[in-house]
This record gives C-alpha cells, sequence and structure tokens, in this order.
C-alpha cells in the first residue's frame, strides 16, 4: 500500500484530540472515509484490528482512527485501558458520550475540510471499540454503516466492570440499550460461538433482538465454532470475519454511490 500519513488534532470541549489518517495515493474517485475502533490510534490501524483498513486502503479509501479513551495520548488520571474506562464510570463520567462527541467533531473537521462526504462514512470496531461505534452509529446519522469483531455487548461480563451492574452509564451503555436507535441500521457482527472475554451469548442475544425490531436492514451475523478474540490460534471466525466485513462495508458504499448517481441523472 502506498499512502500518505497525517495527525490531525482538534479540540472537544476545551480538550485536544488527535485522529491519524491515512490516504490512498490511487484515491478513489469518491472516497468513504472508514473509521476504526480498536485501542490507541496507531496501534488500531497498525495491529490485528487494521485488516479492515488495510483492505479499504488498497481499494483507495481514506482511513482514520481515534484514541478510545483512556488509550493512546487520551490516558488520564483515571488510568488506561479497560481498568482505566472503569475507574472513570465509576467516578460519572460517560466515556461513550465523550466518544460520540468526539467522533462527531472529527466527522465535522473531517467533511469542512473536503476529506469526507456525509452518508459515506463507515466503522469497523473491535472488542472495546465494537461497542463504542454502536453508540457513535445510534447517533450519528452521517455513519453510512458499521461493522463489529468480538464486540463487547454487556459490559458487566467482563472482570474489568463486574463490579458496575447497576450504576446508571452502564446500564444505558449496554448494546441492548442502544436497539431502538440501531434497528433498521446495516451492521455486520462477527464473532466466534466460545468468545469467553465478552460472552458470546450476550452479542447473540443482542443481535437475536436487533434482528426482532428491524424490519429492513437486518443486521448481518457471521460466526462459527471456536474463539475470536485477538485473532486467536485456530479460529476461523476472527480473521475471516474482518475480510467479509470489510466486503460488507464496501459493498454499503458502493450502494451508496449508486444512489448518487441515480439523484444527479
Amino acid at each position: 500500500m502506498d499512502y500518505t500519513e497525517e495527525t490531525i488534532s482538534f479540540r472537544v470541549n476545551g480538550e485536544e484530540r488527535k485522529a491519524l489518517v491515512r490516504t490512498p495515493k490511487k484515491l478513489f474517485r469518491f472516497p468513504a472515509l472508514m473509521m476504526n475502533f480498536g485501542l490507541a490510534r496507531q496501534a488500531t490501524l497498525d495491529g490485528d484490528c487494521g485488516i479492515v483498513s488495510d483492505i479499504f486502503l488498497t481499494a483507495g479509501q481514506r482511513v482514520a482512527a481515534l484514541d478510545l479513551p483512556n488509550h493512546g495520548d487520551r490516558v488520564n488520571s483515571y488510568g488506561k485501558g479497560l481498568e482505566g474506562q472503569a475507574a472513570a464510570i465509576k467516578a460519572g463520567v460517560d466515556i461513550f458520550n465523550d466518544m460520540r462527541e468526539t467522533t462527531s467533531a472529527f466527522i465535522d473537521l473531517m467533511i469542512e475540510r473536503g476529506l469526507a462526504r456525509e452518508n459515506a462514512i463507515v466503522i469497523d470496531g473491535t472488542s472495546r471499540g465494537g461497542l463504542m461505534a454502536l453508540h457513535v452509529y445510534s447517533e450519528d446519522n452521517r455513519v453510512l454503516a458499521v461493522s463489529i469483531h468480538s464486540s463487547i455487548t454487556y459490559m458487566p461480563h467482563l472482570t474489568e466492570f463486574c463490579d458496575l451492574a447497576d450504576n446508571p452509564i452502564i446500564q444505558r451503555s449496554n448494546a441492548e440499550a442502544l436497539i431502538p436507535k440501531l434497528a433498521n441500521k446495516p451492521l455486520f457482527i462477527a464473532i466466534g460461538s466460545s468468545d469467553e472475554r465478552i460472552g458470546a451469548q450476550h452479542c447473540f442475544d443482542f443481535y437475536a433482538k436487533l434482528r426482532a425490531q428491524s424490519s429492513i436492514n437486518q443486521p448481518v451475523l457471521f460466526t462459527g465454532p471456536g474463539p475470536s478474540h485477538n485473532l486467536s490460534p485456530g479460529s476461523y471466525v476472527s480473521e475471516t470475519g474482518y475480510f467479509a466485513a470489510a466486503g460488507f462495508l464496501l459493498q454499503q458504499c458502493a450502494e451508496e454511490l449508486k444512489m448518487l448517481h441515480n439523484e444527479r441523472r
């Protein structure tokens, strides 16, 4: 892949945020913006979470990654990673609202700079990034489609959040609480049948309830036997799920372009 890379700084509620943006040298005429949610921005694009990003770059599409709360440059006094997020939530900080505001501000900036188009923005999220992606998707109608992998759907299943089941931030942030706003939106879900880290059954339950409330654009479930977290050895679902997700998201972008073409005729 041949691309240019830029770190873009912007501010949200008076605080600095940074995004890593990669633009292929051979840019598609009407490029989409593919956002990747995983960990810190550099680790997300360069690690296992970056498979979909790499495919989009190869297809001539622009990609970007943001630091999740308590990751990368956003590590703060509450700590880093999931432990830091749990401490922040205990202190009353809504990290999901923070991510929604951060992503919205970034999309505003990218559209203003002519680097993104409304309704041509897609998100791929893994594990903790998957739940963050669902939150952004539930509120920002400029996002065309989302794919998630081994996504957290019920936070108290994780050790880091197991004592927070009654926390109001947790209760309104579990994936099931987002179903009314996610129904009928294109969504791809990849998970192995025995993902113990995030609790595969919670994800299956979320999928079933979302499907029941979606009359159009029913969610797509990509699953199979075995684990699926962190490209688990021997897992068919984990790596192949990223390839399938890229196809799903690219198809959504192609359909958006077709509609745009028909409107201009």
